[in-house]
């Protein structure tokens, strides 16, 4: 065998490649700087070989991006790059990308190293804060050295999502784009090849493990806002939303108003908003949009021009009447191929599949806020034209951009205090409702789940047919092994909706469509499994869920044998040690030895095509093969003849030459030789190093062959890729279908776990429950142990509100969060926690429970909770379920128990919603019912008491009892509960002093009272 060892190449100067040694990075030794490929004597041909870094997305990259006027496609030859022209080519590049957007961190290629230099980064963020953040080494500044930190391009998916998410940035990457990968000259260009963002991160292959586990739990939208002015005085604002999951292609549009806004950015949850500045916005809009993005930590990017008709849609106010928007907006994106033709895609006339989305969601702002969309991702990619999946199935029966009167309504503050995707102790999904009723197996399962619960749905048939589904598993026998046998076929199922996406943005490495490729095989299996349970079951709804699993098999077996698994699937290890240019590999084939150190891990392993694929790639394996079996006669003629160990190997300056162990009377024997050519420079004592006329030959005819076998298995490989992304429409419709099959079993599982029920749904107002649990606290309980009580609800017609009195500690925010939460997971096609459930439709669920500031605003916890309050009694309608806890707490006990009645006065009369009120003021009962004029000793019509209590012992000790009974309580019992949290016995008698001769001056006052009332 020969060591082939290469030097990694800067530049051609010799300033940039000082640079690059200058370069550090305090966190991370890099050992290697030269990659060595081992020749194996003999062998297949197609299993061994060589690993060359090849630069096929550069490649494509230049064929893109070309010098013109667009912002993000400047590029700068640079044939002798020194410091200076460096900083001016750099400071172009800047400028150019500062104009897209807000603060831009610029990272440049310098050979193989990312730099960060000093003058080419924003002021909001500079180098030193850069360089803490990141923990990296700033090199020292000197008369041909700027300031600068930097780090090895391998690297750039460790260190960028830390920049964009820690610091709030966008972060430009600046690569080097060769013009002619296989050209000896040195010359490339620099141009912006990617923006990251936090709506647009980047896109890890599915081989790096970690960063799938990390996407797994869900969407990372970007968001754009368009807002399109009143028209008259009497017209409302409206505000056209559109967002993507640029990783998975989803697409949504919705139009907003002043007045939903801010519940629409909870649901949605974007990463990212782009928008107009601020001077161009209502101020109104622009204060909800900035509290949201600093509660949530959402990025927020402003189109830097004032009249970017993206999305200040004043002058473009005569669309509705005159012009057809979407010549507007051809007219507006012409200079962006990318985005009018993204956008033709939403056009009924150019494209038949999309009216359904055209007829509900598309008006003229989301129109244009999609029309901003797509042209702020052509600026984020460059060029490169993601996919966009318009008519998700989801996104018109389950997910969150279905019309207003299709989903149930749920505000932040409700999402937030119910926890449902986020607990509000640890702001974690820990302790929340997704993480104890998720078992989805899928990436794309999970993500559907998270989206009904999310944005639940009011249609009662789509409803009833997620119930179905979870019912034709649940019903299973025991002995069944169904349920089991689906859910291991889907854990073998990747995410096929990123795999996808990867391929359209051209960042695919083999294992990815390996991966993808299987996936569609598994998946074809299941569907053959199910059919046999279902079709004999007649079971309709999952006949059609089945059926829709309908993956591209042709594709799949035509490429089945496509790569060879030893290539593709084995990890290369890049933490290698390198040895120097003329030292001896033993053994035979080392693959991959710190491959991924170079070109940012894009590297092709020849071989990675498997043999029968091609009869041109079959034919030069053979020839390789033959060539190595030459290089091994040869090399074992050489050590024969010399009488010493003799290796193969290219020298970075020297190119190929042997490498000839001294010994008595070596040298001698091999400069006798007339194939021998004498090399002056050496750096051994114990090796010499000659060139050789036969090895030369050899070796250039073995790098010939080489190199026209990864140019064929690229072909073939971009080939397959091309073919497959035309699959696109039947894998992103069996990707929807595995998600909801996914979440389907998963709940069948939960179901019978935990003893779920299937809710009754009805067209009525109204909700009965029977022994109800809060699906969090249940779980908790029984891990302690402990016993969870149960509580039966019954909210109708006659009685709509339930008002609950009862001790601090006795279970009543409890009572009140599992009620909702019921609400929401039955609306969301979900299985409930109870053993009965019948609930009518609900248009929205209401929360203000809990107590919670919000500083940063100037608002006071009294402040937020009136907030809270206002918003549901101004928007809860009669189909509305309302829960309040302790309304008034904040303040006095008079002004307290006023604001408590006249809330509840205006939900029994104008609302009219059900609603479930707890509170510690004993003397509301009294003062509602002379309110609703039925007398201090009339019950108010609608309305029932329920208390929680508690139990003294005999020896002065008391449990809590959790069942709710009917009657008001006559305690809070608080001072009993601070006892139990351990409050000193002091201050416990003193609190039971004056709490006697408190209760007995209450008495007096409710006497006084109800005589006022009378004589009211």
């Amino acid at each position: 065998m020969f060591v082939r060892q290469f030097t990694r190449q800067a530049s051609s100067s010799s300033a940039l490649t000082r640079l690059l040694k200058r370069s550090a990075v305090k966190s991370e030794t890099v050992k290697t700087t030269r990659l060595r490929v081992v020749v194996p004597a003999g062998g297949g041909g197609g299993g061994g070989g060589s690993t060359v870094p090849v630069l096929q997305q550069q490649q494509q990259q230049q064929q893109r991006i070309q010098p013109q006027p667009s912002t993000t496609s400047a590029t700068s030859t640079t044939p002798s790059a020194s410091t200076s022209s460096l900083k001016s080519e750099v400071l172009r590049l800047r400028d150019s990308v500062s104009k897209t957007g807000d603060v831009v961190v610029l990272l440049v290629q310098v050979g193989g190293f990312y730099e960060l230099f000093e003058y080419a980064q924003p002021v909001e963020m500079n180098l030193d804060a850069i360089a803490q953040l990141l923990d990296l080494h700033i090199s020292k500044e000197s008369a041909s050295q700027p300031r600068m930190c930097g780090f090895p391009l391998a690297s750039l998916d460790r260190y960028v999502p830390r920049l964009v998410a820690e610091a709030n940035v966008r972060v430009a990457i600046v690569d080097q784009v060769t013009k002619d990968h296989w050209s000896p000259t040195k010359n490339f260009s620099r141009a912006v090849t990617r923006i990251v963002t936090k709506g647009a991160p980047l896109l890890t292959s599915v081989s790096d493990e970690s960063a799938e586990i990390e996407l797994h739990h869900g969407n990372c939208f970007l968001l754009s806002l368009a807002v399109l002015p009143a028209q008259s005085l009497n017209s409302p604002i409206r505000i056209g939303l559109s967002w993507t999951d640029i990783s998975t292609g989803e697409f949504f549009v919705f139009e907003s108003s002043e007045e939903t806004l801010e519940s629409d950015l909870t649901r949605i949850s974007p990463s990212e908003i782009v928008t107009c500045n601020e001077n161009s916005m209502p101020p109104a809009i622009f204060k909800t949009i900035r509290e949201r993005a600093e509660i949530a930590g959402i990025q927020i990017t402003h189109r830097p021009h004032a009249n970017d008709p993206m999305f200040c849609i004043k002058q473009c106010e005569h669309v509705q009447a005159r012009l057809d928007p979407m010549n507007v907006l051809r007219h507006s994106l012409k200079a962006t191929d990318f985005a009018t033709k993204a956008l033709s895609a939403l056009d009924s006339t150019q494209n038949e599949s999309t009216p359904r989305l055209l007829g509900q969601n598309t008006t003229v702002p989301t129109l244009f806020a999609a029309g901003a969309l797509f042209a702020y991702l052509n600026e984020l990619f460059c060029g490169l034209e993601p996919h966009f999946n318009y008519t998700s199935s989801n996104s018109v029966t389950s997910g969150p951009d279905i019309c207003a009167t299709g989903i149930m309504h749920i505000d932040s503050a409700t999402m937030t205090s119910l926890e449902i995707v986020k607990s509000i102790r640890d702001h974690d999904k820990k302790g929340s409702l997704i993480s104890e009723i998720n078992q989805t197996k899928t990436s794309q399962g999970e993500r559907l789940l998270v989206s009904r619960l999310k944005s639940p749905s009011t249609n009662i048939q789509e409803i009833r047919r997620r119930h179905n589904l979870i019912e034709s598993f649940h019903s299973l026998p025991a002995s069944s092994p169904l349920l089991t046998e689906t859910q291991r076929h889907l854990s073998q199922i990747r995410d096929l909706e990123r795999g996808l996406q990867r391929l359209h943005l051209q960042s695919a490495k083999p294992k990815d469509v390996i991966l993808l490729l299987q996936s569609l095989e598994q998946i074809q299996t299941l569907r053959e499994y199910l059919l046999d349970f279902a079709e004999p079951n007649s079971n309709n709804d999952l006949i059609q869920l089945v059926k829709r699993l309908s993956p591209p098999m042709d594709v799949v077996n035509e490429y089945k044998g496509l790569f060879t698994e030893t290539n593709t699937i084995t990890n290369t290890n890049d933490d290698a040690d390198v040895v120097d240019e003329t030292s001896v590999l033993p053994g035979s084939v080392v693959q991959g030895m710190g491959a991924s150190k170079l070109l940012k891990g894009k590297i092709w392993v020849p071989g990675t095509i498997g043999a029968g694929i091609s009869e041109e790639l079959d034919l030069l394996k053979n020839k390789k093969v033959e060539c190595e079996n030459k290089i091994e006669e040869l090399k074992n003629k050489l050590t024969q003849q010399y009488g010493s160990e003799v290796a193969l190997v290219e020298d970075p300056r020297d190119g190929p030459c042997i490498s000839v162990k001294l010994k008595d009377n070596v040298t001698d024997l091999v400069e006798a030789d007339k194939s021998i050519g004498k090399i002056h420079r050496q750096k051994h004592a114990t090796k010499k190093k000659y060139t050789h006329a036969k090895w030369t030959q050899l070796f250039n005819m073995y790098k010939a062959i080489q190199d026209q076998q990864i140019q064929t298995e690229l072909r073939i490989f971009e080939e397959a890729c091309q073919k497959i992304r035309n699959k696109t429409p039947e894998i992103i419709r069996t990707s929807e279908a595995v998600a909801e099959l996914d979440v389907t079993v998963s709940m069948a599982f939960i179901a019978s776990k935990w003893n779920y029920v299937k809710p009754e749904m009805v067209e009525e107002c109204g909700l009965e429950l029977k022994e109800s649990r809060h699906p969090v606290v249940e779980n908790m309980q029984l891990l302690r142990s402990n016993s969870y009580t149960s509580n039966d609800a019954a909210l109708n017609q006659d009685t709509r509100t339930w008002i609950i009195t009862g001790p601090n500690m006795g279970g009543k925010s409890t009572f009140l969060r599992q009620i909702a939460l019921i609400a929401i997971m039955a609306h969301a096609g979900l299985y409930v926690p109870a053993t009965l459930a019948k609930i009518g439709i609900m248009d929205a669920v209401y929360s203000r429970v809990g107590a919670s500031d919000n500083l940063a605003a100037n608002q006071s916890t009294f402040r937020v909770e009136m907030q809270e309050t206002a918003n549901i009694v101004k928007r809860a309608t009669p189909r509305s379920l309302i829960i309040m806890d302790e309304v008034g707490r904040g303040t006095s006990s008079q002004d307290g128990l006023a604001l408590a009645c006249g809330v509840l006065e205006r939900v029994l009369k104008v609302n009219q919603s059900m609603c479930l009120f707890a509170t510690h003021y004993h003397e509301l009962p009294l003062l509602l019912a002379h309110q609703m004029g039925v007398g201090p000793e009339g019950s108010v019509e609608g309305t029932k008491y329920k208390r929680t209590a508690i139990r003294f012992m005999g020896d002065g000790n008391f449990t809590y009892c959790y069942s709710l009974e009917d009657g008001v309580s006559e305690s809070s019992y608080g001072i009993e509960a601070a006892k139990v949290a351990g409050m000193p016995s002091d201050v416990i008698e003193v609190a039971t002093k004056l709490q006697r001769v408190l209760l007995h001056m209450r008495r007096k006052d409710e006497k006084a009272l109800g005589e006022l009332l009378l004589a009211l």
